[in-house]
């Protein structure tokens, strides 16, 4: 069975080795799509390259914030946003409404917005690029 197109839509020059990713199957026993998360290696790299197909951006979540060690340091019941911030970085803020149905964050400095990311990549490339280290 062929996978849907929309699951391969990813631009390879965005991710770097150690960035998480979806890899996408379809189970013949299971008779349905099946996904798991893996960190980019130089072997996925070099199939993301090539085009070949099976591989997504992951959409930031609540969850995914949680797992590469956000906090979430306020709510604002007003506005509906939620704010968090990262051990390495808490002069960064990360913010967004409760609902998550727009999947992606504000990136906040000093009340000050400069931009938004929408997949977990965005996020670990843009740490990476303020401090060197990973996100993992």
């Amino acid at each position: 069975m062929k996978l849907p197109s929309q699951y391969f839509m990813i631009n390879h020059s965005e991710f770097r080795i150690g960035n998480y990713i979806q890899h996408w199957t379809f189970s013949n026993e299971k008779q349905r799509l099946m996904q798991e998360y893996k960190e980019v290696s130089v072997a996925i790299l070099s199939d993301i390259t090539k085009s070949k197909s099976g591989y997504s951006a992951i959409a930031l979540s609540e969850n995914w914030l949680f797992e590469l060690g956000f906090r979430e340091v306020d709510k604002h019941s007003v506005t509906g946003h939620t704010i968090y911030v990262h051990p390495f970085h808490p002069i960064v803020h990360l913010v967004n409404k409760f609902d998550w149905k727009s999947h992606f964050v504000h990136i906040m400095i000093k009340d000050l917005k400069i931009g938004h990311l929408q997949y977990v990549h965005q996020l670990q490339n843009f740490f990476f690029f303020l401090n060197g280290m990973e996100l993992a």
